[in-house]
């Protein structure tokens, strides 16, 4: 289970932007990319690192300067995790898993049923699937749905029906 730190404001650092688009990436570029200090980085990275959400990148990536060893560089995860994505369209279900460092390693679709309840059921065996298939842990599940969300359309109550009639909040939970 990912660290509470990082449902925090770590995560939600420049530094992590940087290691996106930037990867391959050293800490001291990382330190002088977001002007943070160099145990702040160090912390940061350190609770990616642990979580899987960031690793290291193998030595034959690694720049070679020419003198001494070359400084170890990171990216974020593209084998030690992955993220599933459900996309319901008016006509299929969408699922696809993808790398942390945005590349998609799989799709799968199924026609969406009649009903909500089946629905849900459709979402939940594209997950199953999805996850039968991934070599690598789930890190987080992300569910789009087409049309516009009022404000005062989200209740806690409406997340509570929605997981209710499925057995998703099982699959969230393992």
């Amino acid at each position: 289970m990912a660290n509470q730190a990082l449902c925090g404001e770590s995560i939600s650092t420049p530094l992590v932007r940087k290691i996106q688009t930037e990867a391959p990436i050293t800490r001291a570029d990382l330190v002088r990319a977001t002007e943070l200090s160099y145990p702040t980085v160090t912390k940061i990275c350190d609770l990616l690192l642990e979580n899987n959400i960031a690793e290291w990148v193998p030595d034959d990536f690694k720049e070679k300067s020419g003198r001494g060893r070359p400084a170890s560089s990171m990216q974020m995860a593209n084998s030690s995790a992955h993220v599933i994505a459900i996309s319901f369209r008016p006509s299929y279900i969408l699922g696809a898993t993808s790398s942390l460092d945005g590349h998609t390693i799989e799709e799968m679709r199924c026609p969406i049923p009649e009903t909500y309840p089946d629905i849900l059921e459709a979402a939940h065996q594209l997950i199953i699937n999805l996850q039968k298939n991934s070599k690598s842990p789930t890190l987080g599940l992300g569910l789009a749905a087409p049309g516009l969300l009022e404000i005062g359309d989200w209740s806690p109550h409406s997340t509570h029906r929605f997981f209710q009639y499925s057995r998703l909040d099982v699959t969230l939970h393992h």
